[in-house]
């Protein structure tokens, strides 16, 4: 060859096809190897295959699996790239191969439509599948112009495969006994504690619900947080309707918790697109129809998978007897939206983060741990105990404290606490007011004895002066405005310790007691308070940021307490003076 001649291209063209279809094959044993490993029960979930995520819902359903054997799909993936990868260096391919991986690559298109159809994006397969298809192209490439057969190399690959998938069926079989056996020994552990464990007052309280089907009576009682299209909320409704029709001791309370992010704070991703939807829809059938309303939603929901659609939905709810425009009214407003979102806040409080979450008298059972029947046995280790075991005085003034959400007050730059210790106690109070000066005393007194308590108190004067929300009230506090304004002046020209010396006395003084007098009894400037006290607008923007803040903690009554971000809605009793109720929170803590 002289030096002018051209090096042929063929060989590097050859090398560049080599090599891109062994990382497609690479990038295809990747994606079905991990699907594999998920379906062995090796690992729970993947990225972007968690539980009820498209990929679990695929993997689960009859496209997951081969019909009549069982094996999923992912096992004969996982076999197909090993069989390729070793015989794509092995030379030429011949024309039995190429036909085999055509065939393939067409099972690869029609996943990937199977998968847009379904509307269930499956990253993992989608990934398994585009590779199949790349290393389609490049195997054409390859064996372009192929007169050999090759029947030999097509046995090979075959038996490759098949070798693969039996060590995988294998390896499953060998899991699935232990899990099984780890999860008999969980199962009888829970229902041990269904049956023989009381259950905890505060869960209880978050458990109960509007709509029970059933005796309010039940011996026992399953309560089911659930989402209309979650497949094993379902299979579990299903077991426990069949339950309820043969056991006249048993009720079922229904809530909410749809994944979808339209009525649920607490999820990140919408999995169901229709089930906020599906359950504001049960909502307006129990207001329309009370309970007999709610159960046949309720029925017709799960019956149809909690799907419906803007142009069959009005003729679906004429066969279960409601008038459409009415129906849909209340279905698209906020009340329905409000209770929707108040069983996922409960659910939330009580840890559930998947669906159904199942409770039988109190009690969490672990549905996931047993077969069909172990909902029958939980009811049967529920008639152990009654289904609810009412609180004492004492344990329900802690747990109406307990099940309050946890809030992050703003608004209280600048201004230092009576005490300093970890647990904050937040009142919101009148100088003039009888109930705030109970209340102060009770958390002044707790405070002096207790050095894990700091105290803040913010104002909310009923006095028109200064809040809008004081003409609301039948009694007014005048100069109760004042008094708060004076308080703060002091903070910021003498500093906290003489703020809450200041506090101390206006929490014992009567209304007509000079303020002037007052502040000199104390060694403090009063001239320039009071001016201050008028003046300043850093004072006044306190004063605003106090009452608002008050009202959307809550707006019925004054003063009110909250501890560790937590409204007490009862701070004192016939039997309980507040001090006491108090330092029950805080011991309970």
């Amino acid at each position: 060859m002289s030096p002018d001649q051209a090096v042929p291209a063929e060989e590097p063209t050859r090398g560049v096809v080599l090599a891109i279809g062994s990382v497609a094959l690479l990038a295809g044993l990747f994606a079905s190897g991990a699907l594999a490993v998920q379906a062995m029960g090796l690992i729970e979930s993947m990225p972007g295959c968690g539980a009820g995520g498209a990929c679990d819902e695929l993997s689960k359903g009859p496209w997951g699996r081969l019909p009549l054997l069982g094996i999923p799909v992912s096992f004969l993936g996982c076999g197909w790239f090993i069989a390729m990868l070793l015989n794509w260096f092995l030379g030429r391919q011949g024309r039995a191969v190429r036909w085999l991986v055509r065939v393939a690559a067409l099972y690869s298109i029609g996943s990937i439509i199977l998968m847009i159809i379904l509307g269930s994006f499956c990253p993992w397969c989608a990934v398994a599948q585009g590779a199949n298809i790349g290393f389609w192209i490049t195997h054409e490439r390859r064996t372009r112009g192929s007169e050999n057969i090759g029947g030999l190399r097509l046995a090979g690959v075959c038996g490759v495969l098949a070798l693969v998938v039996a060590g995988l069926v294998a390896v499953r079989g060998v899991v699935a006994e232990e899990r099984e056996a780890r999860e008999s020994t969980l199962l009888a552990e829970n229902l041990e504690e269904i049956a023989t464990t009381a259950p905890d007052p505060m869960t209880l309280r978050l458990l109960e619900g509007r709509h029970r089907i059933g005796p309010e009576d039940a011996a026992v009682e399953l309560v089911m947080f659930t989402d209309y299209q979650c497949p094993d909320c379902r299979r579990l409704e299903g077991q426990a309707s069949e339950l309820l029709a043969s056991n006249p001791d048993l009720s079922l309370v229904v809530k909410h918790f749809p994944f979808c992010t339209a009525c649920n704070d607490h999820t990140t991703r919408t999995v169901h697109p229709n089930a906020c939807w599906a359950a504001r829809a049960a909502e307006t059938a129990a207001i329309l129809g009370g309970p007999s309303g709610f159960e046949r939603m309720h029925a017709w929901l799960f019956e149809n998978k909690g799907s419906f659609t803007d142009a069959s939905f009005p003729d679906d709810l004429r066969s279960l007897g409601f008038d459409p425009a009415a129906f849909i009214g209340i279905m698209t407003s906020e009340e329905t939206l409000g209770r929707v979102r108040s069983d996922t806040d409960d659910a939330s409080r009580l840890g559930v983060y998947f669906t159904p979450m199942i409770f039988v008298n109190g009690h969490e059972y672990t549905w996931y741990y047993g077969g069909s029947g172990s909902l029958a046995a939980a009811v049967a280790a529920g008639r152990s105990r009654p289904a609810r075991i009412p609180p004492t005085i004492r344990e329900k003034l802690v747990e109406d404290w307990a099940v309050q959400p946890q809030r992050t007050l703003v608004g209280d730059d600048g201004r230092q606490p009576l005490g300093s210790g970890p647990i904050e106690v937040v009142v919101f109070g009148d100088y003039r007011s009888e109930p705030t000066r109970m209340l102060d005393e009770a958390v002044r007194g707790l405070v002096a004895t207790n050095d894990e308590l700091s105290y803040r108190f913010r104002h909310d004067p009923i006095d028109p002066e200064c809040s809008e929300r004081a003409e609301r009230f039948t009694t007014t506090n005048p100069g109760a405005c004042l008094d708060a304004r004076i308080v703060e002046a002091v903070e910021i020209s003498a500093g906290p310790e003489a703020r809450w010396a200041l506090h101390e006395r206006l929490m014992v003084s009567a209304a007509t007691d000079d303020r002037v007098e007052l502040l000199g009894e104390l060694g403090l400037d009063a001239g320039a308070i009071m001016e201050l006290a008028g003046t300043d607008p850093v004072i006044r923007k306190r004063l605003q940021e106090d009452i608002a803040e008050k009202g959307r903690v809550w707006r019925m009554h004054a003063p009110i307490v909250l501890i560790d971000g937590r409204f007490v809605p009862r701070w004192q009793h016939d039997l309980h003076p507040a001090r006491e109720v108090l330092g029950m929170i805080i011991d309970s803590r």
